[in-house]
């Protein structure tokens, strides 16, 4: 599990494909690499990797399965790319953002990126999968990083949603390069997505005239 709280932002040294399985290296601050261990869980960019390699290189590798490349923008990086990192949650820690599993259940893409002075809005398409689960003020996890639903808007071509991007978040991750037509992970938050489908299923469970009265009433 992670917090969402983007510890070091690092470059990718390098991406090479070997059986199917890409072996991605990223460069870490000699702190940061020599604390995770070989076996040890990293995020990057919101996606939860086994460090296969051991310390004490300052070159964090990973393997990266068919998987994951099609469910992430990880298949897509390449030497240079910045990404964000955030070593597993220790239990007793502050927990400064929500709980993130680092499993990805979708990329979306940046539609717009709207700046005024250091206000930052960044505004997100929305595949139909996530929308139940996207809440007002609710969490969401982009790239690993811990975010609040400023705004949602449903039209006839499909939903968005936008987040406030505050100067440290953008100093901090990858955010701060944020353009228009760049793809992000997104992880929808685990408790509103065991609210929402457990209240689908007790209602999905009802007869019919439970539902006609509870529409009267509501």
């Amino acid at each position: 599990m992670f917090t969402g709280i983007v510890e070091v932002l690092s470059p990718v040294r390098s991406v090479a494909e070997n059986g199917g399985v890409l072996r991605l290296s990223v460069g870490a601050p000699s702190e940061f690499a020599l604390s995770v261990a070989a076996g040890d869980s990293v995020a990057v960019n919101g996606v939860c990797l086994t460090r296969v390699n051991a310390a004490p290189s300052e070159t964090l590798e990973f393997d990266v399965v068919q998987e994951t490349c099609l469910r992430s923008n990880l298949g897509a990086l390449c030497a240079g790319d910045q990404v964000n990192l955030e070593r597993s949650l220790c239990f007793g820690a502050r927990l400064g953002g929500h709980l993130v599993a680092g499993h990805v259940w979708s990329t979306e893409t940046c539609l717009a990126v709207e700046r005024d002075d250091d206000n930052c809005l960044a505004w997100f398409s929305l595949g139909p999968a996530s929308v139940p689960y996207m809440l007002h003020k609710g969490f969401v996890a982009l790239d690993g990083v811990s975010l609040t639903v400023a705004r949602i808007e449903h039209g006839n071509t499909g939903s968005t949603f936008a987040v406030s991007l505050i100067p440290e978040t953008r100093q901090r991750t990858r955010f701060g390069a944020l353009e228009e037509g760049d793809q992000v992970n997104l992880e929808v938050d685990a408790q509103a997505q065991a609210i929402v489908d457990t209240v689908m299923r007790v209602l999905a469970d009802m007869p019919g005239d439970v539902h006609r009265e509870m529409a009267k009433s509501s």
